[in-house]
């Protein structure tokens, strides 16, 4: 039986050396590589072969003309650009800077999933990680990034009075959620449709309307809503689980 065949990823950085090792370390591991120096040619590229993840250092000149800035965020002002023409183009940032956390974190104001953020010198298998982790629209951040908290609270203090309490509800109620419950909510908050949502769990419409139902039941999300017609379920929980997992740390296997 042949192998499935792995996603292309597109590498962007401006030291060859590193953009190079990074291509052979993934081709190693079955994935085909697409490479830039500049933001530009990577637009240009993504654009052209449509990639499904790109690795983006953060520190990158914006052409070929110009040097790159160490005060500069070109990496993830293109991450920006990349995820809003293709939605579901997994991005993992990579950063010699831990201080670009914060950075990073304001993409998930714009509700981007499928985003990871990694330091240099980590061990390489947490880029292979990382990269199975934006395939699956999740979210993935370096347990050494020491701000994580500050940004829960960040996102908490956006909230509105109306939101704050049935998002605590859920966060609470997450934690009573069956794995398949889990998975049907990790793909409400990234943007999948019910026919998505039951193409990637393998199951029946009828099951995934069910378990949703079944969701909003025991989150509450249900009564809230029937409370105040202005709050969105969906909205509600794909806020919820962007804290979950943030607030989840060294308890997340996918950064063990």
């Amino acid at each position: 039986m042949s192998q499935k065949r792995k996603e292309t990823v597109l590498v962007v950085d401006d030291d060859a050396f590193n953009r190079q090792g990074v291509c052979r370390y993934l081709q190693i591991h079955g994935y085909p590589t697409l490479e830039a120096g500049d933001g530009a040619t990577a637009w240009q590229m993504a654009s052209v072969h449509v990639p499904r993840v790109a690795v983006l250092d953060i520190v990158i000149p914006p052409d070929t003309a110009t040097r790159p800035q160490t005060r500069q965020s070109v990496g993830i002002q293109l991450a920006h650009r990349l995820q809003v023409a293709i939605p579901r183009l997994g991005i993992v940032l990579f950063s010699a800077y831990e201080d670009r956390g914060s950075q990073v974190f304001d993409l998930l104001n714009y509700r981007h999933r499928g985003l990871a953020y990694i330091l240099k010198g980590s061990h390489p298998t947490m880029l292979l990680q990382a990269i199975q982790s934006v395939l699956e629209r999740k979210l993935l951040i370096h347990p050494e990034v020491t701000n994580v908290p500050s940004l829960v609270a960040r996102l908490k203090s956006q909230l509105t009075p109306d939101e704050l309490v049935p998002i605590e509800t859920v966060l609470v109620e997450i934690e009573k959620f069956t794995p398949r419950e889990r998975n049907v909510v990790q793909l409400l908050a990234a943007s999948y449709n019910t026919e998505g949502i039951a193409q990637q769990l393998s199951v029946s419409t009828k099951s995934v309307e069910n378990y949703i139902t079944q969701i909003y039941r025991k989150s509450g999300l249900q009564d809230a809503a029937a409370q105040n017609p202005s709050l969105r379920p969906s909205v509600l929980l794909a806020k919820a689980w962007l804290i979950w997992e943030l607030e989840q740390g060294d308890d997340n296997p996918a950064l063990a």
